[in-house]
Formats: C-alpha cells, sequence, structure tokens
C-alpha cells in the first residue's frame, strides 16, 4: 500500500501563508530602528502643506546658513508623542534664534486641524505644526509609526530616521557623530546612534 501524498499544491499554500505570518510578527516585534529608511542617503521629499494653527509651509525652506533638519512625524493618540511633547516645545523655544542648532519641523499625520489644536491647547505648544491630513507627506517619507524622527543634513540628505522616542541632548550629539562619519553606512550609523546615546 502506497502511502497518500499531502503536498498538494493547497498544502505549499498553507505553508506559504504561516511562514509569511511568522515573518510579520516577527518583524513587528524587532526594533524598528534596525530596518533601514528607503530615504537614507537620498533627497529628503519635498512637499507644500497647511500648518496649524494658520499659515503654509512649502518644505524644504530655503537654508542659507547650511543647518541640519529635524523633521519629527507624531499622532495626537501616541502615547510617547505625549511623553516627548514637553521636550519638543523646549527645543523650539531654546533653539529658536540660535544659529549653530538645527532646524526643527513637526509634522502631525492625519489628524483634523482641531484635535490638532486641542492637542497644543493641552500641551502649551507655542510652535506651528504641519498639517499631513492626507497622510500623504508620511507616505513618502515611508513612516510606519510614531514617533519617527527623520535627521536632515545641510545639502538635504536624509541621514538617519529615528523611531521612538529622543531628547535634545541626544539629537545635538547624533547631530555631530554624523558630521563626523559622512560616509558611515546604514549598519555603522545604527551602532554610532546606540553608542552615542549609551554615552549620554
Amino acid at each position: 500500500m502506497t502511502m497518500k501524498k499531502f503536498k498538494t499544491p493547497a498544502f505549499y499554500s498553507l505553508v506559504t501563508i504561516v511562514v509569511f505570518t511568522g515573518l510579520m510578527v516577527f518583524g513587528l516585534r524587532r526594533d524598528p530602528n534596525l530596518l533601514p529608511s528607503q530615504l537614507m542617503g537620498k533627497p529628503a521629499p519635498a512637499f507644500t502643506a497647511v500648518l496649524v494653527p494658520q499659515g503654509q509651509l512649502s518644505f524644504p525652506p530655503p537654508n542659507p546658513d547650511k543647518r541640519w533638519t529635524v523633521l519629527n512625524f507624531w499622532t495626537t493618540s501616541c502615547y510617547v508623542c505625549r511623553e516627548e511633547a514637553p521636550e519638543w516645545q523646549n527645543l523650539f523655544q531654546s533653539w529658536a534664534d540660535r544659529q549653530d542648532r538645527p532646524r526643527i519641523f513637526s509634522v502631525n499625520i492625519q489628524d483634523t486641524p482641531e484635535a490638532i489644536s486641542q492637542y497644543r491647547k493641552a500641551f502649551r505648544i507655542s510652535f506651528p505644526v504641519i498639517s499631513d491630513l492626507s497622510g500623504r507627506i508620511s507616505l513618502d517619507y515611508g513612516v510606519y509609526g510614531t514617533p519617527e524622527t527623520f535627521f536632515i543634513d545641510d545639502t538635504g540628505l536624509v541621514r538617519y530616521r529615528l523611531a521612538g522616542a529622543t531628547h535634545g541632548t541626544l539629537i545635538l550629539a547624533f547631530i555631530q557623530w554624523l558630521k563626523e562619519n559622512p560616509q558611515a553606512s546604514f549598519v555603522e550609523v545604527t551602532k554610532g546612534f546606540w553608542d552615542v546615546k549609551a554615552r549620554l
């Protein structure tokens, strides 16, 4: 008697689905900073967007001082973003008139202007917020979670994308590391970030 063969096309399809699902779960549990941004080493995508409470911004704006740029993506429902809100407010206030500091831009993803206004009031935020109501900007930047912060050099190239919380001292120290290592690979930059963070 011969054994019945179970390795049918349906069997292989089931195995494929199981393996794919397992890889997805594994990927979601990994540190997102281990996944390189598709923009690393490429020009930061340009966009034009509405500001809250008012106005409009064309990004990137003129940069005659050749300063680095920090682009932070967040949502009102993000718990970590709420914890970070006072830190970003402090950065905007303390760095506003200092030419030796990076430029900071805050991008909200898909919340209504009303929700952003309520958030600004609740956390006493004085700086304008870029409204990405359609989600187009975050899509162009490959954002898949919040908060995410992009480090853009003085030539307009994306040097790194950081997923998770950060603070002013870390931002400055890491930008200095990036300046000193302009040719670093993604692996080297990631290691450099954690080395910088560990020293602070």
